[in-house]
């Protein structure tokens, strides 16, 4: 099947705004706005954004999967979650893009925060109601994914991991929505 990326076209900014940006003393970002001190963009974000970019073009990942794997990978974690815990949940979630059984629990109908969901409110590690990423150990792997939930395959054994209801209060964000929250 080819890749209906490769055939897009690099969209060329309206003449207007290609004029701006070569006279410009400071730089144009997405629809013509300028970047200014007010700006909350950062180096860590930019960088994330780079790297999302390359994750969906050169490895051909949904756009929603690369972002949220860049938006990880560019920060340390919750300050709840141990750095080694953070460091599994982040491997497990880029295998699961890599063997693309990420791409088929979005597809069955998952929401993101299902698979990578952190609770606003403790306690936070609660197996029941965060992500899938944070349930698995290393070496896990996602064999069958089903509406319902997903067989996780380690060493042999399998187990179900079902998925729960999204509480309708918005309490289960993504990891970098929390960080943001908690500044």
């Amino acid at each position: 099947m080819r890749n209906w990326l490769a055939t897009v076209r690099p969209i060329r900014p309206p003449r207007r705004v290609a004029e701006t940006a070569e006279t410009a003393e400071t730089p144009i970002i997405g629809r013509g706005r300028r970047l200014s001190a007010v700006s909350a963009i950062t180096a860590t974000e930019v960088e994330a954004a780079e790297r999302a970019a390359i994750i969906e073009y050169d490895g051909g990942v949904p756009r929603v999967l690369a972002g949220a794997l860049a938006c990880m990978e560019a920060q340390t974690g919750p300050s709840w979650c141990k750095a080694t815990r953070w460091q599994a949940a982040l491997d497990a979630f880029a295998h699961m893009i890599e063997d693309g059984s990420a791409s088929r629990t979005l597809a069955a109908g998952w929401d993101l925060r299902e698979l990578i969901g952190v609770s606003q409110t403790p306690p936070h590690d609660a197996p029941h109601r965060d992500g899938l990423v944070f349930s698995m150990r290393p070496g896990d792997r996602v064999e069958a994914v089903r509406r319902t939930g997903c067989t996780i395959v380690a060493d042999g054994l399998s187990h179900t991991w079902l998925r729960c209801p999204l509480p309708s209060d918005n309490s289960i964000r993504l990891p970098w929505e929390l960080q943001a929250i908690s500044r």
